[in-house]
């Protein structure tokens, strides 16, 4: 299965479960897909619960799944 040309949209808050959010973002990559984050506040970093960062690209309010 390829996934090129798709994205991918991943929600994250913090203390988020670091293996939960990073095996699947690194699976869908290895397929081609392209990963954002999305998260209550764009541009803001949030911590895993075992201190791994992940940046939200997107804020909540700016998903809109009719683009897609």
């Amino acid at each position: 299965m390829t996934l090129q040309g798709k994205t991918i949209i991943c929600l994250l808050d913090d203390e988020f479960e670091d293996l939960e959010l990073w095996y699947p973002v690194y699976r869908v990559r290895e397929e081609g897909a392209a990963v954002l984050f999305a998260g209550p506040e764009k541009n803001r970093t949030h911590i895993g619960k075992y201190g791994v960062p992940a940046k939200a690209d997107l804020s909540f309010d700016e998903v809109d799944s009719s683009q897609v």
